[in-house]
């Protein structure tokens, strides 16, 4: 095409564009307060959108619920929020809050896909709380409680401040984050990311495409990477075992060395390389096979890397307060 005729052509539809009908943002916001006594339960089930929940001092659950779409006819903004179905009810014991919208469960062109309701949740409930929270599509953020918490996304990172009680989540495509937890840790990710601080019960983390960072194991931990590297570090008190596997990545360990354990660590195609003073007991640093005893012994730390190298490193235990 000649060059003239391709600028006119390009100034005739950015005029055409220029002259659709356009609008912006709009919002609506749906709130509920309901009565919960310290200890119960509150489950959050929505079809999309991000979750955040901040401990409150009230025997109580605020809900807040902010909706937006953009690029919508006013007409088009009314069916679009009024299809979404909004749930709140407080039972004895419980709350339980529910989200879905039919018009999303249906097929949808590429060209419309921006119509679409996004939701924005904030939680306040009471510490001692137990949580149960479902978002296909969205973010999942929790503050400092005291109770269990469940958390569940398809799409979306899974972060945890400080946890006092226990934590059992997964993600399919995300992150999951967990600042300190002092109960168990149970995380389970497709593709992302597994990080955590302190983690002070016996925790199972699986990642089946990516890395699992612990910054300190004090309880038993299971630790499965199937494409990424395993890292964790261990204190001076090791309160259990450890079975820490890899088939394609590396398994970095550091332990605090007053620590009194049992090392066995072993690759098929790498090394394992210690800087410990362990007594050997089979095997030997810089081959394919390594067990040993640290101070006296104790609880056994089975490192395998199937594919990438096994590394023992000197740590040292980091000091928490309470």
């Amino acid at each position: 095409m000649h060059a003239g005729r391709l600028v006119r052509l390009l100034l005739l539809l950015t005029t055409l564009v220029g002259l659709l009908p356009r609008a912006g943002a709009a919002e609506r916001r749906f709130e509920r307060t309901l009565p919960l006594a310290p200890g119960g339960r509150v489950v959050l089930d929505t079809y999309r959108g991000s979750i955040t929940v901040e401990e409150g001092e009230t025997p109580e659950v605020k809900l807040v619920a902010d909706l937006e779409i953009d690029a919508a006819t006013p007409a088009e903004i009314d069916r679009f929020f009024d299809a979404v179905q909004f749930s709140a009810e407080a039972s004895p014991g419980a709350v339980t809050i529910t989200a879905r919208n039919p018009r999303d469960s249906r097929a949808r062109f590429i060209w419309n896909e921006k119509l679409q309701v996004d939701l924005a949740f904030r939680l306040t409930v009471p510490r001692g709380s137990t949580l149960d929270l479902r978002t296909i599509n969205g973010a999942i953020v929790v503050g400092n409680l005291a109770g269990h918490v469940k958390a569940r996304a398809e799409n979306g990172n899974i972060t945890f401040r400080r946890i006092d009680g226990s934590v059992d989540a997964a993600t399919q495509f995300g992150d999951i984050i967990v600042s300190r937890c002092l109960g168990p840790v149970h995380a389970r990710v497709l593709r992302g990311l597994i990080r955590t601080g302190t983690i002070g019960g016996p925790s199972t983390l699986k990642n089946t495409s990516g890395d699992i960072e612990v910054m300190m194991a004090r309880g038993p931990l299971d630790g499965y990477a199937e494409a990424g590297d395993l890292i964790v570090g261990f204190p001076h008190t090791i309160a259990g075992p450890a079975d820490l596997v890899t088939s394609g990545g590396n398994v970095k360990v550091s332990i605090d060395p007053l620590a009194a354990c049992d090392v066995r660590a072993s690759s098929r195609w790498g090394r394992v390389a210690s800087k410990l003073p362990l007594a050997v007991t089979d095997g030997a640093t810089g081959t394919r096979r390594l067990s040993g005893r640290l101070n006296a012994g104790g609880p056994t730390l089975s490192l395998r890397a199937d594919g990438g190298q096994v590394r023992i490193e000197p740590g040292e235990t980091l000091f928490e307060g309470s």
